[in-house]
Formats: structure tokens, sequence, C-alpha cells
């Protein structure tokens, strides 16, 4: 499989597009259940058609691989990739460039738990967060979540290859498995695994944005890219893009916060204040919106 993976992204890399700038990304979302990969997808396409009459013409040309966050972040700095979306950290703002508009308002920092449908009631008995912290959240070995939990004294698993996380929950009590409302109820509709079920009960809140990232000098790029989002924020597009995606809009009719609690978790891999303050309005705008749609 490795050696697959290593073939597959050379010959990636010796390509050349004839529509102007190629740009090559990482899209695994069948390799990886992660129908929401369209929407970054989405978004990226219309900030560079945004930018075209500045940079001119681009082709998008996606590489179906299943790599980790780490993987693609030394593959963006080899030139095999060009972009790729994640969540933000200092470690990362060192490796690369990011392009720090962003792109889910907050919501990979709002954390629904997908739990085994037969403990729903011992995770509804969970009254408090050092009760909830005392079960154990399995969580990729990769992924920013692994340090923001730890910090905040949660039990973590990172045993689990990414594939398998779902199928840990649905063979195994007492585990949960911490995932964005944006991705949880569509990854659970696209598995139609019956013993997978979500706590209704709690909310992970903490401040994390996820950016665009680009090779360090690939300043082009990251103008490039910046000029279109900004011109998305300007016209309101970007805020319309993120509400009427339809897997989100899915997601937000279905989440019920009437009987929610919310754990609010600090971020220690988000440095700045002012950055973690206006995620955090933007994640309130989310719940507000969520709990205006409860109310029809």
């Amino acid at each position: 499989m490795k050696n697959y993976i290593t073939v597959f992204i050379l010959l990636l890399t010796f390509t050349t597009g004839i529509y102007g700038d190629t740009i090559k990304y990482v899209d695994s979302s069948t390799l990886k259940n992660n129908p929401n990969n369209k929407y970054f997808i989405d978004v990226l396409t219309k900030a560079l058609k945004m930018s075209e009459p500045e940079f001119g013409k681009f082709e998008l040309r996606p590489i179906d691989v299943l790599i980790s966050q780490s993987r693609q972040l030394r593959e963006l700095n080899k030139g095999t990739i060009d972009v790729f979306w994640t969540m933000n950290t200092a470690i990362r703002e060192q490796a690369a460039l990011p392009i720090k508009i962003p792109l889910v308002k907050g919501a990979y920092g709002l954390r629904v738990l997908v739990i085994n449908k037969s403990d729903q009631a011992m995770f509804s008995s969970l009254n408090s967060r050092d009760k909830l912290a005392e079960k154990i959240a399995i969580l990729g070995k990769d992924w920013p979540d692994v340090t923001i939990l730890r910090a905040n004294q949660f039990a973590i698993n990172t045993q689990v290859s990414e594939p398998s996380l779902y199928n840990i929950i649905a063979s195994k009590r007492e585990f949960y498995f911490p995932r964005a409302i944006t991705e949880a109820w569509s990854e659970l509709n696209s598995l139609k695994n019956h013993k997978l079920t979500i706590d209704t009960n709690h909310l992970l809140q903490y401040p994390t944005a996820i950016y665009f990232f680009v090779a360090k000098e690939n300043t082009k790029l990251a103008a490039r890219i910046e000029a279109g989002l900004n011109q998305l924020n300007k016209t309101g597009q970007l805020d319309k893009l993120f509400y009427e995606y339809p897997l989100h809009q899915l997601s937000f009719a279905d989440i019920n916060l009437s009987n929610v609690e919310t754990f609010q978790l600090n971020n220690p891999l988000m440095v700045d204040v002012s950055e973690a303050e206006v995620i955090k309005q933007a994640q309130n705008e989310v719940l507000k919106h969520i709990r205006g749609l409860n109310r029809h």
C-alpha cells in the first residue's frame, strides 16, 4: 500500500496542466468516508474562480489517496500537492503558510460525540465534565484534537487507524468519537451503521479554525486564494456557502441543542488570543443559527 501511494504521488508530481495554474490537492472523500470534503473543494474552486481576473486561469487536480494530515504537510513542502485544508496550530504555521480566513466558522471546534447506540443511557447520565473526561475519546494520532483534549485532562486513545475509528465505536462500549457538528450526521448517514448514534447531551467547544495551507515559498498561490476568499467574504458568498451547503443544512436540521450541556475547553495550540476570540464569536453565531432552526 505504501509503495502504491508513493508511485501514485510521484506520477502526479510530474504532470502539468493545460489551462493555466495546476493546483493539486488530496481528495480522499470516499476513502476516509468524509463527504464533507466537497465543501472545502467547492470553497477553493470558487475562491480561485474569483481571482481569475487578476491571476489567470487554473486547473484543479485531485489526488484520491489515503494519507495522514502530517504526511499531507510533508507532501505540500515537497511540491507534490499545492494546497490542503486543516486545523490551525502554531507548529503548522511554522511548517507551511496559512491563509488565515476561517472556512467553517469554527465549526470543527464544536464537537458532538458519536457513540455506540447501546451506550445512550450511560452517556445521558454523565452530568459533569469530569465524568465525561473519564470516558475514552478515540482520535487520529496526528490530529491537533489529541493535544487539545489531553491538555484539558480528557482520556484519549490514538492507537486505532483512522479508517477504523467508527468501527471501534460500533464494536466496543464506552468509547466516543468527537466529530464536528458539520461532520457527524452526514458521516453516519453515509456509513448506515445502525450500531452508531450521536450523544445529544454533550457538546465540546474550543476555538479552532480550518484554514487553507500552501507551501511557505508558494506566496503567489497564497495571495491568489486569499484574494478569492476575501471577495467571497465581501459579497457574503462564503457565509452563504457554509450555511447552504446541503450536508451542513442536514446536520443543522438534525441537531437539537435544547438539552445539550456545553463544555468549554482551552486550546493551547491557538496562542493568538484575538484570533481565538474571533473564532469563538463565529462559533456562537453558528450555535445561534442552529437554535433558531430548533424553534421552528
